[in-house]
């Protein structure tokens, strides 16, 4: 997904190790197996240290699958058993193979390698379920949250959703982006609580938004519509918080907010360096300054209403203007509440550093991996995050865009 792909880092549940480190998976508790022998011998004739094998097999189990671990296990059966031909027992006059103590110590390795294989293959059953409902998770979140292009009207666009639970992919969250009659419309929202409750009002809501930008003139009467909607479906507690948004051809930007933080405005990132003198010529240099970084300021809205299912009126539009080359952002309380021992997030400092990057992708990116640094990667909220920039159009092209007339399916299609 271009637009919408999830920047979380997913780890293969079917193998603990990755797949160039599965090596090690039997590696690793060979090497233990030799050094506790070695311990063994040279601590004398008695054995001391054979009973401690029984690790060994366990822990290929917590690194590899069941077939490693059977190959594992059999080794160190194998090499307890001759080594006891080696030492001698306790009362030195013959081999410990033989002796009482020494097969029990063989029992013991045994059982663990029967245990451990078993663990093996059960979690390794487990993961691979675990892994189809991941791939049935993206699946519905890919239905949910639709494929967004490059470009939607006159506005460039870029999505990114992560989950913050490593089991699934799709949550409370959600985005989208419509060219209307009206204007681009775009939304960002973030359903309370977690789980499918959540899924299924965001899902609602994203489809009834779908529905109404085509009717609605107002922004604020798009507002009212989703409220309606949400108090359709949800319990007594629930409720959605929403930012709206709609961009005209000309840059005018008009807000809603529904309890929900509001949107970013963002720079152009760079800056022309001064003239530098190069080989006896004076050139212009176009470099980052490093001193200049992309301005970032909250775009002027209107007083907060609550959130929908809750609204008591119809919600006050904001107005503001977005210039060629500026980005707005959109975003949820996921990166807002990020914190580490107490200390959230700064947003602003975080923007101002993802959003040196020239695409709106890598931005969008960057600014994921400014909370997962933040959070030393304990994310415990879904992020959603919604970028549209008004690109250096001439102003005859916007003109011309902002006439566009005809059917949903004509004006869905990205613009050149």
């Amino acid at each position: 997904m271009a637009g919408s792909r999830s920047a979380g880092r997913w780890s293969r549940p079917a193998l603990p190790l990755p797949p160039r480190l599965a090596w090690l998976g039997v590696a690793l508790p060979l090497a233990v197996v030799a050094a506790l022998l070695t311990l063994d011998l040279r601590a004398g004739p008695t054995p001391h240290y054979v009973g401690l094998l029984v690790a060994a097999p366990f822990l290929a189990s917590a690194l590899t699958g069941a077939t490693p671990t059977a190959f594992v296990g059999a080794l160190t059966l194998a090499s307890a058993a001759v080594v006891g031909f080696v030492q001698r027992d306790d009362t030195l006059t013959r081999p410990a193979a033989t002796s009482t103590p020494q097969l029990v110590r063989l029992g013991f390795i045994l059982a663990s390698v029967l245990l451990a294989t078993t663990l093996a293959a059960l979690t390794r059953s487990r993961d691979a379920r675990i892994d189809r409902l991941r791939k049935i998770s993206e699946v519905a979140q890919r239905t949910i949250l639709r494929e967004l292009p490059a470009r939607v009207g006159w506005l460039d666009c870029a999505a990114r959703y992560h989950s913050a639970s490593s089991e699934a992919r799709v949550g409370g969250d959600l985005y989208e982006v419509l060219l209307t009659p009206f204007g681009v419309r775009a939304v960002v929202g973030d359903a309370r609580g977690k789980g499918l409750a959540a899924v299924r009002l965001s899902g609602y809501v994203l489809g009834s938004f779908r529905e109404v930008v085509w009717t609605e003139r107002d922004l604020a009467r798009v507002a009212v519509a989703l409220d309606r909607a949400v108090a359709r479906v949800a319990g007594p507690e629930d409720f959605l918080t929403a930012t709206l948004v709609e961009v005209g051809p000309d840059g005018e930007v008009r807000t809603v907010l529904c309890g929900h933080p509001a949107p970013l405005l963002v720079a152009p990132p760079g800056a022309a360096g001064p003239p530098r003198r190069s080989r006896g010529r004076m050139r212009l240099r176009r470099r980052p300054d490093p001193v200049v970084v992309p301005e970032v300021r909250a775009v002027r809205c209107a007083q907060p209403a609550p959130p929908l299912g809750l609204l008591d009126a119809t919600p006050a539009v904001g107005v503001d203007h977005l210039d060629p080359g500026h980005r707005l952002l959109l975003l949820t309380d996921g990166v807002l509440e990020a914190r580490r021992r107490g200390r959230y997030l700064d947003v602003g400092a975080a923007v101002q550093a993802a959003f040196r990057a020239t695409e709106l992708d890598a931005a969008l990116d960057g600014l994921i991996r400014q909370v997962h640094r933040h959070v030393r990667g304990r994310v415990t909220d879904d992020l959603a995050l919604l970028a549209l920039q008004l690109p250096r159009t001439p102003p005859a092209q916007l003109r011309a865009l902002g006439r566009l007339s005809g059917q949903p399916h004509d004006l869905l299609e990205p613009s050149a």
